[in-house]
């Protein structure tokens, strides 16, 4: 857990973190690159969230998408919700002054991955935390075990870090995409409806679940893999 004292917010001109970078990963879905300065110290857990925002307007709660070994800025993936917050670093342009508090929340709880199977499910920006478990268990050494991703949209446009897709498969791990409610002009080949509907082949009694969405899908994951024969113990979300 992290304690009050680091979770003091990222505010001075002199270590205030900024938007170094940012692209678009569909409408409304925006993956941003943030950077503080060399020396200010920013330690985290796959899965953990922080407080994010431009500076001198609302911030709001992001999951963090990069891994803690990875160099350079962290990664937040931002969604058009409606916040002021989301506004604001959805608007904001490269070398933007933001404030940064954190990390907030458990993480995930990675004890056993390392050597187990492991399942990652997560709809919507939910895939964020879990991009950060998945890149941290691919460069843990001795992993054993298989890994699969299932990433749940509504519409396909919603699909994020796709970039990343061919590198997970190349290193064997079975990355599954499901959507909801395609557009006939997608021309989608793929899985389509609810990710509780896809994971019966890639769940056995000893594999790792970890999930990330809405409580509601949260919660008919678990039980969809409650069915499936999974003990509760080895259904892990990031928030508790």
């Amino acid at each position: 857990m992290t304690s009050e004292a680091e979770r003091v917010p990222l505010l001075s001109p002199d270590t205030g973190p900024r938007l170094v970078g940012a692209r678009w990963e569909g409408p409304g879905l925006r993956r941003v690159h943030v950077a503080v300065a060399p020396g200010v110290g920013f330690a985290y857990v796959p899965g953990q969230v922080a407080m994010l925002g431009v500076a001198g307007r609302e911030r709001g709660i992001f999951a963090i998408a990069s891994a803690p070994h990875e160099p350079g800025p962290l990664t937040f993936l931002i969604k058009d919700g409606g916040s002021a917050a989301a506004t604001g670093l959805l608007d904001a342009e490269p070398g933007a002054r933001l404030v940064l508090e954190g990390p907030l929340g458990g993480g995930f709880d990675l004890t056993d991955a390392a050597a187990s199977d492991v399942l990652l499910v997560g709809v919507g920006t939910g895939i964020a935390p879990l991009r950060s478990v998945l890149a941290e268990l691919l460069v843990t050494p001795g992993r054993a075990g298989d890994l699969a991703l299932v990433h749940g949209v509504r519409h396909t446009s919603q699909l994020c870090f796709a970039d990343d897709h061919g590198g997970w498969r190349a290193a064997g791990v079975r990355v599954r995409l499901v959507a909801s409610r395609p557009a006939v002009s997608d021309c989608w080949q793929g899985r389509v409806g609810r990710v509780q509907r896809h994971l019966a082949d890639l769940v056995t009694p000893a594999t790792l679940a970890f999930i990330a969405g809405m409580d509601e899908m949260m919660a008919e994951t678990r039980a969809a893999l409650l069915e499936l024969g999974l003990d509760p113990g080895r259904i892990r979300t990031n928030l508790g």
